[in-house]
């Protein structure tokens, strides 16, 4: 039987059909793909915000807790106040805020980083770099010509071996570069008695790595002669509190401010200064009508001065848009507890646009601002996402503490497009105030 004879192949209506079916299951895997890809990118932009609050908060949590740390207080008596650069509580000493800063704000002079408007921005004092050294037996403040020398023993009659090395490192780089330092001294039997001082860099002698000595030198505020910033470090002494027959030798500073000084030292550290902001950029630098990239900054200043100092600012964290705090303020006569939004009673600054010009008197029954205690600062960190993406739509952010971003006079930045399909968490911490008294 003959076999019937045709063409081998596929029929156009065959091949279509095997075009259609594979067109549609590629089509199938690439949605998959891509769905896989925008769920990963969101992921990931969102690890990378908690990333973002992590390490701003142990950034300034860590600052915060060692706030004071060395003797420095948070407050300085109302009739020695007047004028002082550190200013009445909350614009104290070791711990000062500027609640919500205006347009156009820097974290110093003009030179100095913009700070995004409506922020707040934290100054913190303390002795953060280096231990904090004892002084055995306690020496007597004896002043030559406003100078004196304190010698560091590695070995103290308290039983105690201190580590001379990073006070040594820091001594060593203050020679070498000229930086002219701040140092805070304290009765160690009378915590409240301190002063500041400045780092005498000739009569310093940091001594070599296995020395079980080092030498470091002071100079008073109101001392004739080269010093740089003794003076301004005289004014931070004014928060100090000397018990009966404690003080030692009177200091006058060029304005005739009078501080008196402890009459012994029994501790000794390096004091420094640090500002926290969110530093002002935009994706195009300088063009504001881009997406703004924001990020939290600090800048390091001479305690007191307002001078930068040569550390300079750094960049600590992408993506923080909003920095705010509220303080936790224990009112005469103290109960160690914290009333919020009393008719009567507000314990809580800068929580509400009521408070934002920070603590006053009460027009009756005035108390002594001395009076008020820092408990704790509560912390809140805005973060955003790196890039937008195009199929979120965000919430309008609103009040975060006293800072409205949905003010319809003023809508912050954050909430108007390009920037609106942008992701944002927040995240608030409790902070306490460990060692201001």
């Amino acid at each position: 039987m003959a076999s019937r004879n045709r063409d081998s192949g596929f029929s156009l209506l065959e091949m279509l059909t095997a075009l259609a079916v594979v067109s549609v299951v590629l089509l199938a895997s690439l949605t998959l793909v891509d769905g896989a890809r925008r769920v990963t990118t969101t992921q990931s932009g969102v690890a990378e915000m908690q990333g973002n609050f992590r390490i701003a908060e142990s950034e300034v949590v860590r600052r915060l807790h060692l706030a004071g740390l060395g003797g420095l207080r948070q407050t300085i008596p109302p009739d020695l106040a007047d004028g002082s650069p550190a200013g009445l509580f909350p614009r104290g000493l070791a711990l000062a805020v500027d609640n919500n800063v205006e347009t156009g704000a820097h974290a110093g002079d003009a030179s100095t980083p913009a700070v995004v408007a409506g922020t707040d921005m934290v100054t913190v004092r303390g002795v953060f770099s280096t231990p904090v050294y004892y002084l055995e037996p306690q020496l007597p403040v004896s002043l030559v010509d406003g100078r004196m020398t304190a010698v560091l023993q590695r070995d103290v009659d308290l039983g105690l071996v201190q580590d001379l090395e990073p006070l040594r490192k820091a001594l060593r780089t203050a020679k070498e570069e000229d930086l002219h330092e701040a140092v805070i001294v304290r009765d160690r039997f009378n915590p409240g008695a301190y002063a500041v001082l400045e780092l005498d860099l000739a009569a310093t002698s940091p001594g070599s790595d296995d020395d079980p000595t080092l030498a470091i030198g002071l100079i008073l505020g109101g001392t004739p002669g080269t010093q740089e910033y003794a003076d301004e470090y005289g004014r931070l002494t004014l928060g100090t509190t000397l018990l009966q027959g404690a003080g030692g030798p009177q200091v006058t500073l060029p304005d005739g401010t009078v501080v008196q000084l402890p009459s012994v030292i029994g501790t000794l550290g390096l004091l420094e200064e640090y500002r926290y902001y969110v530093r002002e950029d935009w994706e195009i630098p300088g063009d504001s009508s881009s997406r703004p990239t924001p990020r939290l900054a600090r800048t390091r200043f001479y305690p007191g001065t307002g001078a930068v100092h040569p550390e300079g600012t750094a960049d600590l964290v992408d993506g923080i848009i909003d920095l705010q705090l509220a303080l936790g303020v224990d009112l005469p006569p103290r109960d160690g507890q914290i009333v919020d939004g009393g008719d009567e009673l507000d314990e809580v600054l800068y929580n509400h646009p009521s408070d934002d010009d920070g603590l006053d008197p009460p027009a009756t029954g005035a108390w002594a601002v001395d009076g008020a205690q820092l408990l704790f600062v509560r912390l809140t960190v805005v973060a955003q996402a790196r890039h937008p993406d195009r199929e979120f739509a965000g919430v309008i952010l609103g009040k975060i503490e006293d800072h409205d971003h949905a003010k319809t006079d003023d809508l912050s930045v954050f909430n108007r497009d390009p920037n609106h399909k942008v992701r944002k968490r927040g995240q608030q911490t409790i902070v306490e105030m460990r060692n201001l008294p």
